[in-house]
């Protein structure tokens, strides 16, 4: 997948992620590995649309927003989210 060698799958799935520009939620297929998050637009593909490398990762949250949708953020060294 995106031209690296992925690890075992740990878990995936399609999940909804909110879009960073316009925050508008799109499904996405995501899989979990040792050391990634990787999502794709569909399942399957050739080339992951991003990924987060779990060494990077800071801060991961869990909860359930004003929405009513389970949700968790991931906050990266970088200030990504």
């Amino acid at each position: 997948v995106d031209g690296e060698e992925v690890g075992a799958i740990l878990r995936q799935g399609y999940l909804e992620k909110r879009g960073r520009l316009f925050h508008a939620w799109h499904v996405r297929y995501f899989v979990l590995t040792a050391d990634r998050l990787m999502y794709f637009s569909r399942w399957p593909a050739s080339e992951a649309k991003g990924s987060y490398r779990l060494e990077h990762v800071e801060e991961c949250e869990i909860g359930v927003p004003a929405s009513g949708r389970s949700c968790f953020m991931v906050r990266e060294s970088s200030g990504r989210t």
